[in-house]
């Protein structure tokens, strides 16, 4: 029998790049439920819509087999837990369709949570951040100065 193992993916991509990293999260997600792991997908900033229903309505990211809401419906399928960060969805879904008590709608089977729930979960099982932000080349700030750029060491 297969040991059970948990994975947090924490996702910040909505569909400012066509929804190509928000698919990758989920396609994360998805091998590893499909591996037999807990999974949870923690959604942040702009993939906070993702937890909504009409959130990537029509939206097929480029090279993907599939629409994203396809993904993310296979995810619920294979048993996957979504998850949206509460002040990301009152910033970035203020502007979708209303449930009955006036806030914006949740897809089902998925929760609002704080982002301490990520601090606790990042010491009980593996996580994988996908924060999608454009990497710097330069590890240290650029300057004219004779020895910039190289780390400081104490004497």
């Amino acid at each position: 029998m297969a040991t059970s193992r948990s994975l947090m993916i924490v996702s910040t991509s909505g569909l400012e790049d066509g929804g190509r990293r928000a698919a990758l999260a989920f396609g994360t997600a998805l091998a590893a439920l499909a591996d037999g792991d807990e999974v949870h997908v923690f959604l942040s900033l702009q993939a906070a819509v993702l937890g909504t229903p009409t959130g990537c309505a029509g939206v097929r990211p480029p090279g993907f087999s599939e629409p994203l809401e396809a993904y993310i419906g296979h995810f619920f399928d294979l048993g996957g837990n979504l998850e949206v960060c509460s002040s990301c969805y009152e910033q970035y879904c203020r502007s979708l369709p209303k449930d009955d008590t006036g806030r914006p709608t949740l897809r089902p089977n998925t929760t609002v949570r704080g982002l301490g729930v990520v601090a606790a979960r990042a010491h009980q099982m593996s996580t994988v951040r996908r924060e999608w932000f454009r990497p710097t080349t330069a590890r240290f700030p650029r300057t004219s100065r004779p020895g910039a750029g190289r780390p400081l060491t104490s004497s």
